[in-house]
């Protein structure tokens, strides 16, 4: 075991991390914002000359945008770790899927109202060619075939990746994914070989830090795809049942741990296991070990195809352990008054950082309000009962389906209660003063708790930190 020492290195205060998180965002919608009003700049007068005029601008216009949108999508699922760091991997990629239509959409609008415009020039009726044909007769024509095959790959990769959560097996739509890349450099080369406004300032100087930033990001996430089996490579050492549905894999780095090894209580990884050829699908599961243990180990439920390979998993597979993620993080030096409210499954990032605390003699109150169907649900239950009885938490268990059970004050081993984490329950125990919230469960108990917080201790959910499943 490494003698780990709380460490604040890199821990703001909520104040300092909010401003950082609004100049990040407003870095990412600099670019069409700048545009747009760049746009209105230049094109104002003779807007309105004429309608082929309007149309034609109109449609430069959803281009600059969404291209630049673009740069930030791709940016957003290369996970950068500055962009990490603060965010969370969660929030990030959530965000990427809902600009995927967003930029897919304003890209079909470029290219539907430069085919309206043509057509108007031509007066020779709907030009459907132009949005068809591949030519390469010279410089133009070529940057035109290339915007609509790069039109057309955005269409069909991000039509891929919608469809691929439901339908397909994750190699099958996440390869044509990383074809964007290329997309965006055919965009790239379209928009300063044809358009008409990437000479003029500010364009120009918007566009070229666009450039460099897309070029930068797509040869770090090479170098980091090159380079990541050397860093995070492990060994299943042993499967641990901990109940009817849920294991503890417990994972041994094969050499140095790289980042991993600098984790804190609360992260998460992205792991794949070995196959006969090359490795898994990745799949994010919190580290339930508390940062001191140099080995891995991810609590995980049985919930689908690809949770049910990992319990049938040997030991001596291998794995590929990437991280760590996250934000859902305590600062436990400040934050000396916790309420760690968990559903079901969701008390593996609570586990990682009780394990800590208890290891670093941190002494902070802690309260644990735990919901799960029955007993035989409860993940590492015996252990919590031990940190209960040695007075390191305040352990309360909600069954909703558990026969007719009494709380037990002054036993040591916890409460007892039926039924939902409601306002009751949260009034009963929860002591608000100085208290720090965090939330993990399935979305709709989240929800639930995130209201009775609200109107039963006056916690507003902004109050509340949350880990979001997302994959």
């Amino acid at each position: 075991m490494k003698d780990v020492k709380e460490d604040r290195k890199g821990i703001k205060t909520p104040a300092g991390r909010k401003l950082e998180r609004i100049g990040i965002l407003a870095l990412g919608f600099l670019p069409p914002a700048v545009f747009a009003g760049a746009w209105v700049w230049h094109r104002w007068d003779g807007l309105l000359d004429d309608w082929a005029t309007l149309w034609g601008a109109l449609g430069n216009l959803f281009a600059l945008s969404g291209l630049s949108l673009a740069v930030v999508m791709v940016c957003l699922g290369a996970r950068p770790r500055w962009i990490e760091r603060r965010f969370g991997l969660d929030r990030m990629l959530r965000l990427h899927q809902v600009m995927g239509p967003l930029v897919v959409g304003l890209l079909m609008l470029h290219a539907f109202l430069r085919t309206l415009k043509a057509s108007l020039v031509s007066e020779g009726g709907w030009r459907w060619d132009f949005l068809t044909t591949l030519s390469y007769a010279n410089w133009t024509e070529t940057a035109l075939s290339g915007a609509r095959i790069a039109l057309a790959t955005v269409i069909v990769t991000s039509a891929l990746a919608k469809l691929g959560r439901y339908f397909f097996p994750f190699h099958l739509w996440k390869i044509p994914h990383l074809f964007l890349y290329a997309a965006l450099a055919l965009g790239f080369t379209h928009s300063i070989i044809v358009g008409d406004d990437m000479l003029q300032f500010p364009y120009v100087l918007v566009w070229a830090g666009l450039l460099i930033f897309f070029l930068w990001t797509a040869v770090q996430r090479f170098l980091y795809v090159r380079t990541r089996g050397q860093l995070y490579r492990g060994v299943l050492v042993e499967a641990v049942p901990e109940t009817h549905d849920t294991k503890t894999l417990r994972v041994r780095p094969k050499s140095a741990a790289g980042l991993l090894k600098d984790r804190r209580p609360g992260q998460f990884a992205v792991i794949r296991y070995k196959r006969i050829h090359g490795y898994s699908q990745p799949r994010p599961f919190t580290i339930s070990a508390p940062p001191a243990s140099d080995d891995l180990t991810f609590t995980i439920k049985q919930t689908g195809r690809f949770t049910r390979k990992l319990h049938k998993l040997r030991e001596g597979t291998g794995i590929l352990c990437e991280g760590p993620y996250g934000v859902f993080v305590p600062d436990l030096e400040r934050e000396r008054n916790l309420v760690l409210i968990a559903g079901g499954v969701g008390i593996t990032p609570f586990l990682s950082m009780l394990r800590h605390i208890q290891q670093q003699k941190l002494g902070n109150r802690v309260t644990l309000i735990w919901a799960n169907k029955t007993r035989k649900d409860c993940i590492a239950g015996d252990e919590l009962t031990g940190m209960a009885a040695q007075g390191l938490l305040k352990l309360v268990h909600v069954f909703s389906r558990e026969a007719r059970v009494k709380d037990a004050p002054g036993q040591g081993a916890g409460y007892l209660e039926n039924g939902h984490i409601d306002r009751g329950i949260l009034k009963k125990y929860v002591d608000p003063a100085g208290a720090s919230y965090y939330l993990c469960g399935p979305p709709a108990m989240q929800d639930f708790v995130l209201r009775e917080l609200k109107t039963g201790l006056g916690v507003q959910p902004k109050q509340v930190k949350r880990e979001l499943f997302f994959w």
